[in-house]
């Protein structure tokens, strides 16, 4: 005899959907701002800790009976009060610091919680997330050093419950600076306050010497025969490695002459004595303090240029090129610097001792002569570092194949190009492999904003990003790695995105028009590059 079951036409849906029917057909208590798809493994205690909330609590907003029992793939509404943030569409006529007002929190929160610098601008439809001042739970700043286990140690909650609540898949990939959600946790310590050094003995005679591009503690003090603890207490320095160019120290019982301080127009560079260091050669000697090789050796009675000595003092006679102080910006590189004032390498590198050329960063200040041409302003947008860029000149540009640019996400928080590709040729059975041109990564397994160059890019072949083939034959594929259904990109990726497509656009000759996304040019296939992607924000970029 046949079971009754099987005599029905159709089988039953599992349980987990019978509950999910019943949550949709008697709705929970308002206030609901969250979703939980359970996974395999969790409880609705261990559910509920992820939030910071009571089981009970979890049990009565889902109208669950058995507050145990809770099936793999079951959406469970979690209350908005425990909830560790709220999804906000940006409004017409909405600023950071209206949004924040309405809500009940800072700018700088809602900017922390979606990845937004400051002064960003939101614009209509957008979607941020909003920390939810209600919730029960705290916000903990990574340190380094700091583990998952440790900081779930030192909160008094468990490793799972920080692991649910931000959505972590890889518990060992912490970075210093990341927020994490807490749930029932004590949040940051406050920062310890500065000790303040005792006031140094005052000593005499004293002189003065003006920091210049390079000079560290050491080498300064050993240029004036005396310690380096002696400068360090006649200046209150509590940290003797944060010296400042023009920074102008006392040097008790030192035997140089005052160095005139750069200023932020300029100055000359007066009479001084300079104590050979390693690598010094009087070439280099003679550039960075503005003179010729041929005065330095006359006024030092030098009959060999080549042959001067670590620790040889020399006379450094009064110079005659003007020196003024300069700020590096965002995004460039010694060689942009050196051309855009007309200058070589070699005539920045004379006047300032850098040990790593190849890394300067925003924020920098170099000295460069005051007679170089005035240059004209900097490129307010974001440029490509100069290797990909060397890389990127190297092929040969079909432009007249390209009729879109369109970007896309990976829909995973990590991987990089070479992976990708590995995936397209042997699981996807790709035969010219990574279907997209570019790639940029997101600091988990390429560097925040690397541009990796596909294979189709450097071969100028169609693409393989799109389910319409006639697409794929004159659309430029660019995926950032990422699920921004879930997250906004980093600012980094979004520099290098918009750095790269104002590259593209000079190559191919394209207007800002031929910008798009996967959902925007195939609109029923696909939710690409996701609904936290800034569309309108970085289109409106790019036609600045």
């Amino acid at each position: 005899m046949k079971r009754f079951s099987h005599d029905l036409p159709f089988r039953l849906p599992p349980r987990w959907a019978l509950l999910t029917l019943i949550a949709a057909l008697f709705p929970a208590p308002r206030g609901i701002a969250l979703t939980h798809s359970v996974r395999r493994g969790e409880t609705l205690s261990t559910i509920a800790a992820q939030y910071g909330i009571d089981s009970d609590a979890l049990a009565r907003a889902n109208r669950l009976g058995d507050a145990d029992l809770v099936m793999v793939g079951q959406k469970l509404s979690v209350p908005a009060s425990a909830a560790p943030f709220i999804e906000y569409k940006v409004r017409k006529g909405d600023s950071l610091g209206s949004i924040a007002t309405r809500f009940g929190v800072s700018p700088r929160e809602i900017s922390k919680a979606n990845n937004l610098r400051d002064d960003d601008l939101v614009y209509a439809g957008e979607q941020l997330r909003i920390p939810n001042k209600d919730s029960r739970q705290v916000y903990y700043t990574v340190r380094k050093g700091d583990s998952l286990a440790s900081i779930a140690a030192a909160q008094g909650v468990t490793a799972q419950s920080i692991a649910g609540a931000n959505s972590l898949r890889n518990a060992n990939l912490l970075q210093v600076g990341q927020i994490l959600a807490i749930p029932g946790g004590k949040g940051s310590p406050p920062e310890p306050a500065p000790t303040k050094p005792p006031a140094p003995p005052q000593k005499k005679p004293v002189v003065t010497y003006t920091v210049l591009k390079g000079d560290i503690l050491a080498e300064i003090a050993a240029d004036q025969g005396i310690p380096a603890s002696a400068i360090a207490e006649a200046n209150k320095l509590s940290n003797a490695n944060l010296l400042k160019v023009g920074q102008v120290l006392v040097i008790p019982g030192g035997t140089a002459s005052s160095v005139a301080g750069i200023g932020e127009s300029a100055a000359k560079i007066a009479p001084t004595t300079y104590t050979v260091r390693k690598g010094d050669n009087l070439e280099s000697i003679a550039a960075r303090h503005g003179v010729s090789v041929r005065e330095l050796t006359r006024v030092n009675d030098i009959r060999n240029a080549n042959l001067v000595s670590v620790g040889q003092k020399l006379t450094i006679p009064s110079g005659s090129t003007r020196l003024t102080a300069y700020t590096v910006r965002k995004g460039e590189t010694l060689g942009a610097i050196a051309a855009r004032h007309r200058l070589s390498v070699s005539d920045v590198l004379a006047h300032n001792r850098l040990s790593r050329p190849d890394r300067i960063v925003a924020g920098q200040v170099l000295l460069l002569p005051i007679d170089a041409v005035t240059p004209a302003p900097a490129p307010s947008y974001p440029v490509i570092s100069s290797s990909t860029r060397r890389a990127l000149d190297r092929i040969a540009v079909k432009s007249r194949q390209w009729k879109h640019i369109v970007i896309h996400h990976s829909g995973m928080p990590l991987g990089s190009g070479k992976n990708i590709d590995r995936y397209h040729r042997e699981e996807r059975h790709m035969e010219n492999g990574l279907a997209y041109h570019f790639v940029i990564g997101n600091g988990n397994g390429m560097k925040d904003g690397e541009i990796y160059i596909g294979g189709r890019w450097k071969r100028q072949i169609e693409g393989g990003h799109l389910a319409i083939h006639s697409l794929n034959l004159n659309s430029i594929g660019i995926c950032l790695i990422g699920n921004f259904e879930k997250d906004r990109p980093s600012a980094r990726q979004l520099n290098s995105l918009e750095a790269l497509t104002r590259h593209l656009l000079k190559t191919t000759g394209l207007s800002t028009t031929a910008v798009t996304t996967h959902k925007l040019i195939h609109p029923k296939h696909t939710l690409c590059p996701g609904r936290r992607f800034p569309t309108e924000a970085f289109t409106a970029r790019l036609k600045k």
